[in-house]
């Protein structure tokens, strides 16, 4: 449990660039309101202003990448937008800057080498 304490904490004060703080606000904004419907159908929609509204937002990965995506274009954040595969195969989608990666089933901002992810398409 320290261990993993410990590793978060890294992952929040690991990166010294100017736009780090603009990651962890979008992900914090993320992790606050947002909230998983693995019934809500896919659609490529951002919720960005319904959050910035202190809304509760609800959808899947492709929700929450965008979402972000959006966000972290506001701050003028250079990111890209990854469809992945996870170990077992599943489809999924994060967003990538600056080596970092802001992740749906994640509570903090990691490495990118920290995921055993088949990196599949970049948008």
């Amino acid at each position: 449990m320290k261990l993993l304490i410990a590793l978060m904490l890294l992952s929040l004060t690991a990166c010294a660039k100017p736009d780090c703080e603009a990651v962890k606000e979008v992900h914090f904004l993320m992790q606050r309101h947002f909230q998983v419907d693995k019934h809500k159908a896919c659609e490529p929609v951002s919720y960005a202003d319904e959050l910035l509204r202190g809304e509760t937002i609800t959808g899947v990965c492709t929700h929450y990448a965008l979402t972000a995506s959006d966000l972290l274009e506001r701050r003028g954040v250079e990111h890209q937008v990854w469809k992945v595969r996870t170990r077992l195969g599943v489809p999924h989608m994060v967003v990538v800057t600056d080596g970092w990666v802001l992740d749906l089933r994640e509570r903090a901002v990691w490495p990118v080498e920290q995921f055993d992810y088949e990196w599949v398409k970049i948008n």
